[in-house]
């Protein structure tokens, strides 16, 4: 729904740009007699004006187009994205579930929240950038509006060439009284239409960032809950399998111990020489008295 809202909504844009592209304008050079007051000059620069637009419009036309493509690739990559993780996940483990015999359709219900989601995404991706295509819109209209006024002056200076050979002698002082008017009017288209395209191509390329916001933005939030809802149904699905029996583990071998390191001996340390004594000196004796 959403997407389908989109893409009106760039065929909307595609076909105000291209009302205005008809086919080219030819001059009608056999009604041109009377040159000598540049009668070919004034509808060459109304017929310019006029191709002038319409590259214009071409050109932001193209520019449009690329900016919404943009927006549009970003939905269907996250789309996408979407349907591979159900795909590598949910639909894996559903297959494994079928050829065991066990029903799971309620965790594979699951997958229309998923096209909910998607079609969410689509539809905020439209919401943030249909702001700016109503303007873009806006300022295509105000350029086509230039193309149908060059239309319009082209037809009716072709209209005055033809009613102006009709007159005879009187053809000079009919197109000298006409075509003046005629040639400054194209002058104003030509300026107008300058103004026209170039806000027309400012607003087109003010999709650029916008387009890669309005991307991330939807995806961002919605993307979460696509993530979400995959792994809900795997797991729903996981739950239901036959659980594996946990294999016995043997028991770890000790490991063997070091043995200890001896421990070091302190090296002997050598006895210390005995310090030499001092001999003793004789006592005096006395001496004998006499008789």
């Amino acid at each position: 729904m959403g997407k389908t809202l989109l893409l009106a909504a760039i065929a909307a844009v595609l076909c105000t740009l291209g009302a205005v592209t008809s086919s080219p304008v030819r001059l009608d050079k056999q009604n041109l007699k009377y040159n000598w007051i540049n009668v070919t000059d004034v509808l060459e620069q109304i017929e310019g004006t006029l191709q002038a637009v319409e590259a214009k419009i071409d050109e932001t036309e193209k520019n449009v187009a690329e900016r919404l493509q943009s927006v549009l690739q970003g939905i269907t990559d996250a789309a996408l994205d979407a349907a591979a993780k159900w795909n590598e996940t949910v639909a894996e483990l559903a297959e494994e579930a079928q050829e065991l015999g066990i029903d799971v359709e309620v965790c594979i219900l699951a997958e229309e929240s998923l096209n909910d989601v998607v079609e969410g995404l689509e539809a905020d991706a439209h919401e943030c950038v249909a702001t700016n295509l109503e303007s873009v819109e806006q300022a295509v209209a105000e350029l086509k509006a230039v193309g149908d006024k060059a239309h319009d002056l082209l037809d009716r200076a072709k209209a005055v060439v033809n009613e102006c050979n009709d007159s005879g002698f009187f053809v000079f002082a009919c197109l000298a009284g006409q075509m003046p008017t005629l040639h400054v009017q194209a002058f104003g288209l030509a300026g107008e239409a300058v103004v026209r395209a170039g806000v027309a191509s400012a607003r087109a390329a003010s999709l650029a960032p916008l387009t890669g916001l309005c991307t991330v933005k939807a995806t961002a939030g919605r993307g979460a809950q696509a993530a979400d809802i995959v792994d809900t149904a795997a797991q729903c699905i996981k739950d239901k399998l036959p659980q594996p029996k946990p294999e016995p583990q043997p028991e770890p071998e000790p490991e063997p111990q070091p043995e200890p390191e001896p421990e070091p001996q302190p090296e002997p340390q050598p006895e210390p020489e005995p310090e030499p004594q001092p001999e003793p000196k004789p006592e005096p004796q006395p001496e004998p008295q006499p008789q």
